[in-house]
């Protein structure tokens, strides 16, 4: 289910039309199977279909395929409506690559074979992306076309290929996934700004990626003008309220970053967090406080991104973010030029290596250590663990256990490392206690809930947890 934030109500993610179901998830795409269920019921049931809409960075056009379904199914869509889609259509995925992610697609018989030796000599996928929807009950609502964001503020201003739209072309949605640097954010919303007017609907796909920054500083700089209206995954939706115009844009949003500092960064992205606790939103906390670190990484302040990141680790709450944490450790965020790194490759992995007592990182594999008992109380987890490699046994906390995927335990004779991960801990309880009936489930089930709505509340976690054997 998605929220619609400004009136509380919810859209079901999931139908039992089979049919649609598979065709949502048929194109490969790097948005959510969530993110492309949401898209088709958003553009079915709340677009307004009265102008037309715009999408750019559809890649082979998974999102493209869920929003223009959703339109064929609006019943308020005017006839002479369309998709405009946007794409560079090149130099996105090398060939290899590619072939790979599109191998099922010739397997089935979705693409011609003769596509496929077109693609081994060259890293262009505009004619996948039109043989993907042709012949589809949506095809003609598409009008595709080859342009690119520019990422700095130098382009050349002659190129052919640069983002443009048409003179009077009107759009009351639009659909966000390509603005992949700080300035291409800038460009697009330029020149969208005049063609789409108070009601018109944003929905930005990275929004909620760790790395674009820039979409959340942007919808905040000009946050008179945006009000959230929805979210789910990574995709956040707001609708326009006030216009917006490209003077207004040049004023306020910079062609750089660094022209606004640090402070600026310092004070935005802790706002966003309480705006995301208060409407009950914990991978907004999460993913803003990586934007944070992704600004202050962009602006030179590297050590500082470091530690912002390391202390999101051993937050509770980011516990099932872990994953995603780890790989903003290494590189939060990225410039025109390439990656910022914050550990480079052999640093990163060895969060996960043991180590020589000489202090040198072993490049190898360490497997999970064996758990022999467990104590559970309010202050955490002890543990008692059989180090794998040395076969010594000692005894190691964990501060909390939400957090238990980020904690280290430092075996005292041979000096190697192991991080428990959650599916380690779940196995060694399964062992130490019983199993739950169906009333102790459902209690458990109330005190999660009661957890999860308490966690950033100043009380004392003591006082939070309730559930018997707990505390």
């Amino acid at each position: 289910m998605i929220g619609l934030a400004d009136i509380g109500a919810v859209l079901p993610l999931h139908r039992s039309d089979q049919a649609l179901m598979e065709a949502l998830d048929e194109i490969p795409s790097e948005t959510t199977p969530a993110e492309r269920r949401f898209l088709y019921h958003f553009f079915a049931r709340i677009w307004p279909g009265e102008r037309h809409v715009c999408e750019v960075g559809p890649f082979l056009g998974g999102t493209t395929r869920a929003i223009a379904m959703g339109m064929l199914a609006n019943p308020r869509r005017h006839p002479s409506t369309k998709l405009y889609t946007f794409d560079r259509f090149t130099d996105y995925k090398d060939s290899d690559v590619l072939l790979k992610i599109l191998q099922p697609l010739f397997d089935k018989g979705v693409l011609a074979s003769e596509l496929k030796e077109k693609l081994q000599r060259s890293v262009g996928f505009k004619e996948v992306f039109f043989q993907l929807h042709q012949g589809r009950p949506y095809a003609s609502l598409i009008s595709a076309h080859e342009r690119v964001l520019p990422d700095r503020p130098d382009f050349d201003r002659e190129d052919e290929r640069i983002f443009r739209l048409e003179k009077d072309v009107v759009f009351d949605a639009v659909f966000i996934d390509g603005c992949k640097s700080w300035y291409a954010t800038k460009y697009f919303m330029r020149e969208i700004g005049d063609k789409v007017n108070p009601g018109t609907y944003f929905l930005f796909q990275d929004y909620g990626w760790h790395t674009c920054f820039w979409i959340a500083s942007f919808v905040h700089i000009m946050d008179e003008c945006f009000d959230m209206v929805a979210y789910v995954d990574n995709t956040y939706a707001f609708q326009l309220i006030r216009e917006i115009s490209p003077e207004q844009i040049d004023r306020m949003y910079p062609d750089t970053p660094d022209v606004l500092g640090r402070t600026f960064f310092d004070e935005l992205f802790p706002t966003l967090q309480e705006r995301a606790i208060r409407r009950n939103d914990v991978y907004g906390v999460v993913f803003h406080a990586l934007h944070h670190a992704a600004a202050l990484a962009y602006l030179g302040y590297l050590d500082d991104a470091r530690a912002k990141i390391t202390e999101l680790a051993a937050q509770p709450y980011a516990a099932q973010y872990q994953a995603l944490i780890r790989q903003a450790l290494r590189s939060p965020t990225y410039t025109p030029d390439g990656p910022i790194y914050l550990l480079d490759r052999r640093e990163s992995d060895s969060r996960t290596q043991s180590a020589s007592p000489n202090g040198d990182a072993i490049a190898a594999e360490v497997e999970r250590p064996e758990i022999i008992r467990v104590w559970l109380h309010v202050q955490g987890v002890d543990l008692t663990i059989r180090c794998r490699r040395c076969g010594h046994i000692f005894e190691s906390h964990q501060p909390t256990i939400a957090g238990i995927a980020f904690g280290k335990h430092h075996c005292p004779q041979c000096q190697a490392v192991y991080e428990i991960e959650p599916e380690g801990l779940i196995e060694a309880l399964e062992r130490h206690l019983p199993s739950l009936g169906y009333e102790e489930m459902q209690a458990l089930n109330e005190e999660v809930i009661h957890v999860a709505g308490s966690w950033y509340r100043t009380k004392p976690m003591a006082e939070l947890l309730t559930y018997k054997g707990v505390n």
